[in-house]
Order: structure tokens, then C-alpha cells, then sequence
């Protein structure tokens, strides 16, 4: 695989059916937990004060 391209496969699951995996999920799925992460952080923070 090239530097910087994305794979991708199907499978199926059982109450979806046909489903797409590609890499960049992964990078997309670690990007939303950060975002979660830092906004979880500031409201924890404010509701200290």
C-alpha cells in the first residue's frame, strides 16, 4: 500500500448487513475519543469551581 493511501474491505454484520471498514476510521475514531477526552476535561474542570 502506497504511503498515505487507504484500504478498505467489507463484511457483513449480523443487523447491519454489508458494512465498510476503512483505515481512515481509525484515524476519524481517535480523533472523536480526543475530542470526547478534552470536552469531558473542561466541563469536570468548571464543575470543580
Amino acid at each position: 500500500v502506497p504511503f498515505l493511501s487507504q484500504t478498505f474491505g467489507y463484511f457483513q454484520l449480523p443487523l447491519m448487513g454489508k458494512t465498510e471498514l476503512t483505515t481512515a476510521m481509525f484515524f476519524d475514531l481517535g480523533v472523536y475519543l480526543a475530542v470526547i477526552g478534552v470536552t469531558m476535561n473542561i466541563i469536570l474542570t468548571i464543575g470543580r469551581d
